[in-house]
């Protein structure tokens, strides 16, 4: 689980950083265009401006190398509404000084007359220009309201309207006032007119705003970026999963010769106390046999004695045969009484007991019984005493006790086995009942995994916790039989 997090939380992280790093360029992509559009729009504005102010001057030239007449000033209203009046006057006539040059020098090229701004009127958008020609000296009225007008301008950008003024000196005139909504990002250019006789600056403004961010595409990329992670973690979990199963089929293989070696080893230590009986049963009668007359009874009772222990053994047998030719099939229930089960475990393991100096002392108040299956459950019995005989073993002998307690619930009969042995590890009781843990050296870690197992089949359940103030204890719990009426 903390590995599956932390790959869900690294694939995030990862999502995170190349989702805002897409959208960073995305945005500065889409600004880019933006703002190349709108240096664009301002080129072509002072292209057009500057195609004004070179007609100017074109007009003025020519009228100034023309004889004065009205009928000359005529077609000019048409042509260019923005000049709202011609001036053509004598350069001798009184009053009037050209500002043609003095004639040059022998030798010397004559200096061209030049045009030069007079009378503005800027509050009003207006201003005179005026050339001295060698015919006449010509006055251009121009009006800056009647310049071309936006409609005649390129198209701007939607949602990018734009503002554009003349500067002249302090003077400022707007061609094109309205900006639209105030933006969160100006956009500004200004470019001087390359003209000596009306040297204005084109003032271009316009803002961007939130909404020019491409919303759209980045949604796009989000979802396509969520997509693949979401992507990413269904095929990591897919991959875990078939790799999970096919560890669990591996550790299945394993577990079940681990599995039946500890069974085999059990049942090879359940099997050695009846086949001694038998033996011992069977010597006796033999040597009663040799008694004259011999002791029929007697003989009888040993004989009745090596026949229930041949069961017994052949019972183990049967079990052991069962599980290598059916491992995966219940075994069936027995109404058994716990107590006695238990003290059947404690003769057996007398010897163990005796050469760890531990007295096992069994709590039955009443009668617990049960339904299970007398092999499983001599079995299960059976590893919970090995196992706290070898944590007794690693503390002094004054301080090992050994306790079995019998209860019952509603439902369960539970048998307790509480020792004050070593104890168990805080970081493993978790793990306890997983294959393969183990703190001996020449253990196989299947016990207890096994003892779980084979409670659960049995309908039962099998904990472990710690034992203050030292200590391990551990839970057995099976079903009561079914006609047995609460405690």
């Amino acid at each position: 689980m903390q590995a599956r997090n932390h790959t869900i939380r690294w694939v995030a992280a990862a999502g995170l950083m190349l989702a805002l790093l897409g959208s960073a360029w995305l945005v500065h992509a889409e600004w880019t265009r933006l703002r190349g559009a709108f240096d664009t729009q301002a080129r072509i504005i002072h292209r057009l401006l500057s195609q004004q102010m070179v007609q100017h001057e074109a007009v003025l030239a020519t009228l100034a190398l023309v004889p004065p007449s009205p009928d000359v000033a005529r077609p000019l209203a048409g042509l260019y509404p923005h000049i709202t009046g011609v001036h053509l006057q004598r350069p001798d006539a009184v009053g009037l000084q050209t500002t043609s040059s003095p004639p040059a020098a022998h030798g010397t090229a004559a200096t061209p007359p030049e045009a030069g701004l007079s009378a503005p009127r800027w509050s009003a958008g207006q201003y005179n220009l005026t050339l001295s020609g060698t015919q006449a000296r010509v006055t251009l009225d121009i009006d800056l309201n009647r310049w071309p007008r936006p409609a005649e301008w390129p198209e701007s950008t939607p949602g990018m309207p734009l503002a554009v003024s003349l500067t002249h000196g302090q003077h400022t005139f707007d061609l094109q006032p309205t900006a639209g909504p105030a933006g969160n990002w100006p956009l500004e250019a200004s470019k001087a007119i390359a003209s000596q006789s009306q040297p204005f600056t084109v003032h271009t403004r316009s803002a961007l705003t939130w909404g020019h961010l491409p919303w759209t595409a980045l949604a796009v990329w989000w979802a396509a970026v969520a997509g693949a992670a979401w992507g990413g973690l269904a095929w990591r979990a897919q991959r875990a999963e078939r790799e999970r199963a096919q560890a669990l089929l591996r550790l299945g293989q394993v577990s079940r010769l681990g599995t039946l070696a500890e069974v085999g080893a059990g049942v090879a230590h359940e099997i050695n106390q009846p086949l001694t009986a038998v033996l011992a049963n069977a010597q006796a009668a033999r040597r009663l046999l040799q008694d004259n007359p011999p002791d029929i009874d007697v003989l009888r009772q040993a004989l009745e004695q090596t026949v229930q222990q041949a069961r017994r053994a052949a019972d183990v047998v049967a079990r052991l045969r069962r599980l290598l030719e059916r491992p995966g099939e219940r075994q069936p229930m027995r109404h058994m009484e716990l107590g006695a089960v238990v003290s059947g475990v404690l003769d057996l393991l007398a010897p163990s007991l005796g050469r760890a100096q531990v007295e096992a002392r069994l709590i039955a108040p009443t009668p617990v019984p049960v339904m299970a299956d007398p092999v499983a459950l001599e079995q299960i019995i059976h590893n919970l005493v090995q196992n706290a005989l070898q944590s007794l073993e690693q503390v002094p002998a004054s301080e090992r006790q050994l306790v079995l307690t019998l209860s019952r619930t509603p439902t369960e009969g539970v048998l307790t086995v509480a020792d004050t042995g070593t104890g168990i590890a805080p970081d493993l009781l978790p793990r306890l009942f997983e294959p393969f843990l183990t703190t001996r050296p020449d253990g196989l870690g299947l016990g207890l995994t096994l003892c779980e197992t084979l409670a659960s089949h049995m309908g039962g359940r099998l904990r472990a916790d710690h034992h203050p103030p030292r200590g391990a204890l551990f839970e057995l719990a099976l079903p009561l039989p079914p006609s047995t009426p609460s405690a």
